[in-house]
């Protein structure tokens, strides 16, 4: 009887084709004496747009005690679907829109948290995200977030206050915002790995389009006074839990250190930086500054501070809620 189960719930598995053959080798196998059934996870809402784009989603299942993989399922949509042992006590991971077969490939759960995902991973079609590790009671209903790997940075107002009409006859522009010091890399537990650097101290224009515009806002616009400018740059990056403050001021030679938002302005010609940074970072976590006040000239490179009397800015933390993902449901 056990088998003829087993058999007509596997052939309903396959008939989802959600199980990808490379991974089932990997998978742990059940016993005869368990009950196994297909267990389904989705999405509450449909998928969305833009930053809340869910174009496909890779579940996992460890044995709680083991730490083996117990069950994995794909699904190119917004639900999918797990053959799980009823006996078991496990943890659940999620992950959407990752790149195929990266997720499946980790055969214990240690090497799902260990393991991590690029930024290049992303798309303008939609960000990485993940559950992280659940503990999950089969049988029982459980939500989990899904929350984004990456970061946004969000600027939304400078004001060039030492801007004057005689000086701006000079020439001056808003040239472009852009990051430095980027962690290219996040781990799939959705915890900071500080690791796979992009942009040390300067803008690295070897880098793919996408990740370059991740990356930096080109404006050039040209500046006439001192009236604010509404640029609305929207970046993004993995998150980088490094706070130590090192600048270029003393340390020239790349090292790691704070991510650093910079508003490049041109002076009659010469580029001048204004670097805003920021603390540790946390994934799905919006980095917003209302506004940065100009008051004088920027420094020469990117990575070097701008005196205290220089520029002003408070740097505002919040959750990434902005058309973001509903809770995932299990049943």
């Amino acid at each position: 009887m056990h088998s003829r189960n087993r058999i007509l719930t596997s052939a309903v598995f396959a008939a989802l084709s959600i199980v990808y053959v490379a991974c089932r080798e990997s998978e742990k196998t059940l016993d005869a004496d368990e009950s196994p059934y297909v267990r389904s996870i989705r999405l509450e809402s449909k998928a969305g747009i833009g930053e809340n784009v869910v174009s496909s989603l890779d579940a996992v299942a460890y044995d709680a005690v083991s730490g083996i993989l117990e069950s994995y399922g794909h699904s190119d949509g917004n639900a999918v679907s797990l053959l799980l042992a009823k006996s078991h006590r496990l943890n659940v991971c999620l992950v959407a829109n990752a790149p195929e077969g990266s997720v499946c490939k980790f055969p214990a759960i240690g090497q799902f948290a260990s393991s991590v995902s690029d930024f290049a991973d992303n798309a303008y079609g939609g960000f990485v995200m993940s559950s992280g590790i659940m503990e999950d009671r089969p049988c029982e209903d459980a939500v989990c977030p899904l929350s984004r790997l990456a970061c946004r940075i969000h600027l939304q107002t400078v004001i060039p206050a030492f801007v004057t009409p005689e000086l701006a006859a000079s020439g001056v522009t808003l040239d472009r915002v852009f990051l430095i010091n980027v962690a290219g890399e996040c781990h799939y537990d959705l915890s900071p790995s500080g690791s796979g650097w992009r942009n040390r101290l300067h803008p690295d224009n070897s880098l793919s389009p996408f990740e370059r515009e991740s990356y930096c806002t080109e404006y050039g616009i040209a500046i006439k006074d001192a009236s604010p400018i509404d640029v609305s740059a929207s970046l993004y990056c993995y998150p980088n839990p490094v706070d130590n403050g090192v600048e270029a001021d003393t340390e020239p030679d790349w090292s790691p250190r704070n991510t650093r938002l910079v508003i490049q302005l041109s002076v009659d010609g010469c580029p001048n930086y204004y670097p805003v940074t920021l603390p540790a970072m946390n994934c799905n976590r919006e980095y917003v500054i209302e506004k940065a006040v100009l008051n004088g000239y920027g420094t020469d490179e990117p990575d070097k501070a701008v005196s205290r009397t220089g520029m002003d800015f408070a740097i505002n933390i919040t959750p990434w809620t902005t058309n973001n993902i509903e809770n995932i449901e299990i049943n």
